[in-house]
């Protein structure tokens, strides 16, 4: 029992997996490659707008309430909150190409069981009519700075309104956070248009799978951090757009 005990300790020390791929700069390595791969995809395609994912163009606008205004600044708003985490946390500056393999097969894992979870509720997936290269990029995208708005920011949010501000008890704000965020997750779905430049309608079911969608990636960045949230959102956004793509060509 005692050698059992000791293992289990050892087994969450800082210096275990677990806890290693929740560190910021961690999260950064993994993420900032899908970063750059979506900005130079999208640089030609009118960069005045700000992006076409609608969580990018509310960190713009956010950023120009305080003067900030540039097209690079939401990817760079990631890179600096997770430089100024790492810094904050004091953590070692250690790069560790095993761990981001760790991270990234991980998020894969997460993103696939999702996917089957997604066939199963919704069926299969509709093909958009945008060249795949831009999906992917899209894709990643949309993965990164969803996550950025609908966890990072938006879960802290709530849970500091709940807790700080109505006294609440610590769970009931995490409770909250989680559903609050994952609503107006689902509710972000249908707001502009989808890949193709149409107006998105609304579905009760698609509602719900989105709700239920922003529940399980607020528990996966609640367990296992801002990087593996994110690249398994980017990742499963570009398996469900490979999974559409193929079904297009079959038919």
């Amino acid at each position: 029992m005692a050698k059992r005990g000791g293992k289990s300790r050892r087994s969450f020390s800082p210096d275990h997996y677990f806890n290693r791929s929740q560190r910021p700069l961690h999260a950064m390595i993994i993420l900032l490659p899908m970063i750059i791969v979506y900005k130079v995809a999208m640089i030609k395609r009118s960069p005045e707008t700000g992006g076409p994912i609608l969580a990018e163009r509310f960190l713009n606008h956010l950023f120009s309430m305080f003067g900030a205004v540039g097209y690079y600044l939401p990817g760079l708003a990631v890179v600096g909150v997770l430089l100024a985490w790492h810094f904050a946390k004091r953590d070692p500056w250690a790069v560790e190409p095993k761990t981001y393999l760790a991270m990234v097969a991980e998020a894969f894992a997460l993103a696939a069981a999702f996917l089957m979870f997604t066939v199963v509720m919704m069926g299969r997936p509709t093909a958009s009519q945008a060249p795949l290269g831009y999906q992917i990029a899209l894709s990643l995208g949309a993965g990164v700075f969803e996550e950025l708005v609908f966890r990072l920011m938006l879960i802290a949010l709530i849970h500091m309104l709940v807790v700080d501000l109505l006294k609440a008890p610590q769970k009931s704000g995490a409770i909250a956070a989680i559903l609050g965020s994952s609503v107006l997750f689902s509710v972000y779905h249908f707001l502009g248009v989808d890949a193709d430049g149409n107006p998105i309608a609304f579905s009760f079911t698609r509602f719900i799978y989105y709700a239920l969608a922003g529940v399980y990636l607020a528990g996966i960045y609640l367990l296992r951090g801002f990087g593996i949230v994110a690249a398994t959102h980017a990742l499963y956004n570009v398996l469900i757009s490979l999974l559409a793509s193929s079904y297009s060509t079959a038919n």
